[in-house]
């Protein structure tokens, strides 16, 4: 099964800058900062009974642009 995040992506790539250095939570065009482990269980929680059949994208913002070279 393939998950299409690009909606996540596009959402994200637009607002990179405001989350650089931390772990967020997307789906959709919504951006949710996770500031603990407790408050992230308690957001995708939320975010399955928001959202139900949806699969959110969790994800850490590097401080800096990341390149990853492949040979």
């Amino acid at each position: 099964m393939e998950i299409d995040f690009s909606q996540e992506h596009r959402t994200l790539k637009a607002r990179e800058e405001e989350f650089r250095g931390k772990h967020v939570l997307v789906i959709g065009e919504e951006i949710h900062e996770i500031e603990d482990e407790k408050q992230g269980v308690r957001l995708l929680e939320e975010v399955r009974k928001m959202y139900p059949g949806r699969i959110p994208l969790l994800t850490y913002v590097t401080k800096e642009e990341l390149y990853i070279l492949c040979p």
